[in-house]
């Protein structure tokens, strides 16, 4: 099975509890349809703060450095909804700089928008495309 690094948001637009409760819920169920569909995924926001505590700046730098040490095991990058924060933008780079294929799934809460196909096979992507075409 293909191991899939899924990126979505933890803190929010403002750290708050209810900002957390609510992107936990959301990586959660993005998780849970991406494993349906036959993939293995990895949410860092969902392991790490298990025992790094994110309101400590130590402590969330080493998370973020631990979701990036994890990423480079991972095959794909699965980019979760529209929103991308400080944390989300240095893992697309963090792919990018490991060629790693990045999928943007604008609409996380339909699984027909996630880049799994139906027969198994490649999809197009961001990776796909010609550098500077």
């Amino acid at each position: 099975m293909k191991l899939v690094y899924i990126t979505s948001p933890f803190r929010g637009g403002n750290f708050s509890g209810k900002d957390c409760e609510k992107n936990i819920k959301q990586a959660v169920e993005y998780c849970g349809k991406a494993c349906s569909l036959g993939v293995i995924a990895f949410a860092p926001q969902l392991y790490f703060p298990q025992f790094y505590n994110d309101a400590i700046a130590e402590e969330r730098e080493r998370g973020l450095a631990m979701g990036l040490a994890m990423l480079e095991k991972c095959e794909e990058l699965w980019v979760m909804g529209t929103y991308i924060s400080q944390g989300m933008r240095r893992e697309i780079a963090h792919a990018k700089s490991l060629g790693l294929p990045i999928y943007h799934v604008g609409e996380p809460h339909d699984i027909d928008y996630y880049p799994v196909s139906s027969d198994n096979h490649q999809l197009f992507g961001q990776h796909s495309c010609v550098p500077d075409s």
